[in-house]
């Protein structure tokens, strides 16, 4: 069965794949999270790194089948989301409650995408 394109797109790569969105927002995500309750530094990366590395095993465990180096950047880019938030959040680029709400937003939205076409695509 073809998929149409805003399905496909979901399929996994070996490296990068459009989950890579997803797992980038999330490093985001715990990064504004950390920052707007005072997190020390240390303490919020090594947070961040277990939740994202607890991700890959819950991914694991319910049958999310992809190869090891994606699960590797996965983790890789959730840290690049969590140190550029951090950076940008530091530096009160945008307004920090703004920012973390329209990633936060986008993370929900293409979490929500992405669960309903990999379920169309398991359902092939």
């Amino acid at each position: 069965m073809e998929h149409k394109w805003y399905i496909k797109i979901w399929t996994d790569q070996r490296y990068i794949d459009f989950w890579s969105i997803n797992h980038t927002l999330a490093g985001c995500n715990l990064s504004a999270l950390f920052f707007f309750v005072n997190t020390p530094f240390v303490i919020s990366i090594f947070a961040s790194l277990v939740v994202l590395i607890a991700w890959e095993f819950f991914e694991y465990f319910h049958g999310i089948k992809e190869v090891f180096v994606n699960r590797i950047s996965d983790i890789v880019v959730g840290m690049i989301g969590f140190f550029l938030t951090h950076y940008l959040m530091l530096g009160n680029v945008l307004n920090n409650t703004i920012f973390f709400a329209i990633i936060f937003l986008a993370g929900l939205i293409l979490g929500i995408w992405g669960f309903w076409a990999y379920e169309k695509i398991k359902k092939q």
